[in-house]
């Protein structure tokens, strides 16, 4: 006697032999293939370009005033995890914390949006995660610190041009 909710053998088959539309959804596609698919932890979230760019301009802030992610943390009334992860841009930050974080950060909310522009279609083209990525060394910080205090534009372009070339001669 089969109990209610269960699922016998012949149920999994019938489930899995039926083909269905696959679908694409944010847990990944569906449509049962095989026992594993029925098994498989949904597929993880991409974080969104927003997000990463507006977590990357409050790591960049909180560096430029010197303060560690668990000072930052503790005055917003959460944990350090919790800032690592929005500067990642693994989770999203409320308006009330990013309002929060603009005043302990001293800093306007649209300074976590300054520079940040959609491409043609709306598709990520990956200028957020490069940044993210810049800031992300204790060098790429140092090096956003430094280069708008170079006045000369043509001298910003030759250390542009350096890196460039230094780039280039790098093996792959």
């Amino acid at each position: 006697m089969r109990r209610r909710g269960e699922v016998t053998e012949y149920d999994q088959r019938s489930i899995l032999d039926h083909k269905q539309p696959r679908h694409v959804h944010r847990y990944g596609p569906t449509g049962a293939e095989d026992e594993n698919t029925m098994t498989q932890k949904p597929t993880a979230e991409v974080a969104h370009p927003v997000d990463i760019y507006v977590g990357a301009r409050m790591r960049i802030r909180r560096k430029v005033l010197g303060l560690s992610q668990t000072q930052l943390a503790d005055a917003l009334g959460i944990t350090f995890q919790q800032i690592q992860k929005y500067e990642r841009g693994a989770n999203r930050i409320s308006a009330s914390k990013l309002y929060d974080a603009a005043r302990l950060l001293q800093s306007p909310v649209s300074y976590f949006f300054d520079g940040l522009e959609e491409t043609d279609n709306g598709e990520d083209d990956g200028v957020a995660q490069r940044m993210t990525q810049f800031v992300a060394t204790p060098e790429g910080l140092e090096l956003a610190d430094l280069f708008p205090r170079l006045n000369d534009r043509r001298l910003r372009r030759r250390v542009v041009d350096l890196v460039k070339a230094m780039v280039d001669d790098e093996p792959a």
